[in-house]
């Protein structure tokens, strides 16, 4: 988040650019946002990429985005993915034996397995996650080609993607919590001074010009 010095050269950057109020308010306004939207961004991809493994993670870091939606009376920092599997890493999933401590979603649900059964977009999934975190061994097994026909090489990994998916739905995931690590009170509150800052320092340069 932009602190008090940097809000204040946002308005006066803004502010020495035009004579109109309006337009230099918004302009202001807008870059104070995206200020806080850009280190929210940072923060949540840090989070995600110091607690869990390379591969999908580091794809799911790339793929946030967050901006802010402004209404008459209020503003919401909204962040986005295209990643459908975010909340399972954000929240944590609650395993058919263990609990690694998932904790409820801001709609009020604790995400769980329920069975054991891994359908096949879930082997190939973890397919492919193995081999992007780098994955040699599960259980006996050598994921490698070395040796192999391509069948028996394909049979082998679709074999460890199982071991590693059932480990997983007995297991549970461990939440990461990612998302409150950008958007929570404290930060919130560093933009509501930040938006004050910034506003203040306007409204001082714009009356030296009136």
């Amino acid at each position: 988040m932009a602190n008090n010095q940097d809000a204040a050269a946002i308005a006066l950057r803004y502010g020495q650019s035009t004579d109109n109020f309006t337009t230099a308010s918004a302009n202001t306004l807008e870059a104070v946002l995206q200020a806080h939207c850009n280190e929210g961004i940072k923060i949540m991809s840090k989070t995600i990429g110091q607690k869990t493994k390379r591969g999908y993670s580091s794809e799911l870091a790339q793929s946030l985005d967050t901006y802010p939606i402004k209404t008459s009376s209020s503003i919401t920092i909204v962040t986005f993915t295209n990643k459908d599997y975010w909340k399972y890493v954000n929240y944590g999933v609650k395993g058919t034996r263990k609990n690694k401590g998932a904790i409820k979603s801001r709609d009020g649900v604790v995400y769980a397995f329920k069975n054991l059964y891994t359908p096949p977009l879930m082997i190939r999934s973890f397919m492919q996650w193995a081999s992007q975190v780098g994955i040699k061994n599960v259980n006996g097994t050598k994921l490698s080609y070395k040796g192999k026909d391509r069948k028996k090489a394909i049979s082998d990994h679709e074999r460890a993607a199982k071991i590693l998916a059932v480990r997983t739905k007995i297991g549970g995931i461990k939440p990461v919590r990612f998302e409150e690590k950008a958007n929570n009170p404290i930060r919130t509150r560093e933009l509501t001074k930040s938006i004050q800052t910034a506003m203040g320092q306007l409204i001082k340069i714009q009356v030296k010009k009136f």
